[in-house]
């Protein structure tokens, strides 16, 4: 990483970004690996502070059911933990199919089930919230869509947080 850009920073914002990039990655990416480790460990406390934001993208989605935002925090809890744990399974899966069998068999085999994942959380939303199936595949797309722009927002400010920590 080189920060000797032919440009000055034109606003106060970007200085202070390329003055903490400079004192926390180094001159030249000399410190770049322990960055993305810090990085990568504020990652768990991101995902804890989605869950709620999660919900609250429940809560718009199904605000005229009458149903808690708690009730929503409850399933987003679920929902999330499900993700982790299917998400170590996949890996783990993708390791293993990997070293046993290459190429596109094992590439069919994980596309399946990263397949079979995301019907789980959906067919999990469908009973949750008692829908009929057109709208609840909408329900399903239009929040899965919000909830990454959630999550890259997330991950952008972990990335801020990250940078300006001492």
């Amino acid at each position: 990483m080189d920060f000797s850009s032919a440009t000055n920073p034109s606003t106060p914002f970007e200085s202070w970004i390329e003055r903490r990039a400079k004192q926390k990655i180094g001159e030249h990416g000399t410190n770049f690996e322990l960055f993305i480790k810090t990085l990568v460990s504020n990652l768990p406390y991101m995902m804890l502070c989605c869950i709620p934001l999660f919900a609250v993208v429940l809560k718009i989605l199904y605000v005229r059911r009458g149903i808690f935002y708690i009730d929503h925090l409850i399933y987003a809890l679920h929902i999330h933990s499900f993700a982790y744990i299917a998400t170590i399974l996949i890996i783990l899966a993708t390791i293993g199919l990997n070293r046993a069998v290459s190429g596109a068999f094992a590439g069919w085999i994980i596309a399946i089930l990263w397949l079979m994942f995301a019907a789980q959380i959906f067919l999990s939303i469908r009973r949750i919230y008692r829908q009929g199936w057109l709208i609840s595949i909408f329900k399903f797309l239009f929040g899965g869509f919000v909830y990454v722009m959630v999550l890259a927002v997330a991950l952008a400010a972990t990335f801020f947080v990250t940078l300006a920590m001492p």
